[in-house]
């Protein structure tokens, strides 16, 4: 969050803000682990609560980027909240897509999608979320310790989960 809003400007906030939200790659963990603990979800009660909880934060994140744009004149969208689900819904999509089937898409291509449907949203071209310009994707930084810490958090959290189902059942 600290990176996104640190950007200069609601538009280079939500390009990174797309840049944060697309997995590396097709074997990036974190995102294996994300999609596994949805399927885990669906079955077991706390695991539903942590990843509802990720979810919303996700999409909170992604509003309140949008509406500073809204604030300072830079973009025009009438439901924030809305936009902002309908955009980590089709990153959410497409992750699936991008870490399941080798060779649908690569991360450019993904990130050009995501680029395009969170321009639209806040009534933008898709080039205009080029902070520079070249289309060259601002610098990822490492996980700062907090967001290690969730995560790890997460990963005991679902292991805990696993054992106790196996050992239950």
């Amino acid at each position: 969050e600290a990176e996104i809003e640190a950007a200069p400007s609601a538009v280079a906030q939500l390009d990174r803000l797309v840049h944060n939200y697309v997995p590396e790659g097709s074997g990036d963990v974190e995102w294996m682990l994300w999609i596994d603990g949805w399927g885990e979800a669906l079955r077991n009660p706390m695991m539903r609560k942590i990843s509802q909880e990720l979810d919303e934060q996700s999409a909170s994140l992604a509003e309140r980027v949008i509406r500073h744009g809204i604030e300072t004149g830079e973009f025009a969208c009438s439901d924030p909240a809305a936009a902002a689900m309908r955009l980590t819904a089709v990153v959410d999509g497409l992750a699936v897509q991008f870490a399941a089937h080798d060779g649908m898409m690569n991360r450019a291509q993904f990130i050009e999608h995501v680029r395009t449907l969170a321009a639209w949203e806040v009534g933008l071209e898709p080039e205009a979320l080029r902070e520079d310009g070249t289309g060259v994707a601002p610098p990822l930084a490492a996980p700062t310790p907090a967001t290690d810490t969730a995560l790890r958090q997460l990963v005991s959290r679902y292991c805990d989960t696993i054992n106790r189902a196996d050992s239950d059942g």
